[in-house]
């Protein structure tokens, strides 16, 4: 079903998940949580620029320097070989953080079976990140 752009809000996006069974929780002003294959997945509306924002926010390991400088590479190189998802990784109160974002555009409005299926993927590419860029570095260091 396609929703116009005038259509598409919070609100209704909550309520649609809500009846195709995913977990939804933490709902703000602008933003909530769902559950996809057990790991979290973050929503924000930028209702300005008619912009959803997909993310997901894993902490990795206890912040070292060089840890940090090769998580930076293998966040570039993933930057890279990715089209339409960006990687990045900070540092919080010691911890090193790995956040991987998607948008969305509904300026042309939303269709919500594809939109249900760019969560799925996006769970799938948000761990590929993480498999094929960042575990070998975990693991190394």
């Amino acid at each position: 079903m396609l929703y116009d752009e005038q259509q598409v809000n919070l609100t209704t996006l909550v309520n649609i998940l809500k009846n195709a069974f995913f977990n939804v929780s933490d709902i703000e002003e602008d933003r909530f949580k769902i559950i996809v294959d057990e790991f979290p997945i973050y929503i924000k509306f930028d209702v300005e620029k008619k912009r959803i924002q997909l993310s997901s926010l894993d902490r990795l390991k206890e912040h070292t320097s060089n840890l940090y400088s090769e998580l930076l590479e293998a966040v570039n190189t993933s930057n890279r070989s990715l089209i339409n998802v960006r990687s990045y990784v900070e540092i919080y109160e010691g911890f090193i953080f790995l956040t991987v974002e998607q948008d969305i555009s509904y300026s042309k409005g939303l269709i919500i079976e594809q939109f249900i299926e760019l969560l799925r993927l996006f769970d799938k590419i948000a761990v590929a990140v993480y498999r094929n860029h960042i575990s070998s570095v975990i693991n190394n260091n």
